[in-house]
This record gives structure tokens, C-alpha cells and sequence, in this order.
């Protein structure tokens, strides 16, 4: 969600060429339904987070997440997500997100 240059090349192209990579619906999908990032990051720390940095970090991150998905659903494709108003609070959130992550290491 931090590099919208990936963004832009797969998720408008809908990975034309390309047999793997991760699309919105996959980052949705960890985020929301194979972790507990949205309903409660801080439970993360120690399963795969560090800190609680990274627990307020990815926190903000999934709220905004949450709005965007709340205002536009779950149907809308890849590139159509991207071309939203909010896109762009995603990928901030996801590059200061990223950030702090990176910190830890």
C-alpha cells in the first residue's frame, strides 16, 4: 500500500504478464480477516510486531482502510480504488506505517 508506483504498474493493469503478485484484495484481506490489525493491533505485538509504534501505526492505517471501504464497498477494482479522493490518505498511512517499521528492524 506504501509504493504506488507498484500500484499504478499492476493493479491498473491488472498484473497483465504477471502470474503472481499481491493486489488490494490480498492487503484487504491480511489486514481485516487473517490478523487482528483493524480490531486490535495491539494484539499483534509479539505475533509479528514490535512495538506499540507499529500497533498505532497499522492501526491508523486499517481505520482509514476502513472508511474507504465503508464508503465505496468491496466491489470496486484494483485501479478504481486507486482513482478514489481518500487513495492517497491510504498510501500515506501505508508509507508511515512502513516507516516505523523499518525503524524497528
Amino acid at each position: 500500500l506504501a509504493d504506488f508506483e507498484y500500484q499504478n504498474k499492476f493493479w491498473n493493469q491488472r498484473g497483465a504478464l504477471i502470474e503472481s503478485y499481491v493486489d488490494f484484495d490480498m492487503v484487504v484481506h491480511f489486514l481485516f480477516d487473517d490478523t487482528q490489525l483493524f480490531e486490535d493491533a495491539f494484539s499483534e505485538i509479539r505475533n509479528f510486531l514490535k512495538s506499540e509504534d507499529e500497533a498505532v501505526a497499522l492501526k491508523a492505517l486499517t481505520q482509514v482502510l476502513a472508511e474507504l471501504l465503508e464508503k465505496y464497498g468491496d466491489d470496486l477494482r484494483d485501479a478504481e480504488y486507486m482513482k478514489v479522493p481518500e487513495w492517497m490518505n491510504v498510501v500515506y498511512y501505508a508509507e508511515q506505517a512502513l516507516s516505523i517499521i523499518k525503524e524497528s528492524d
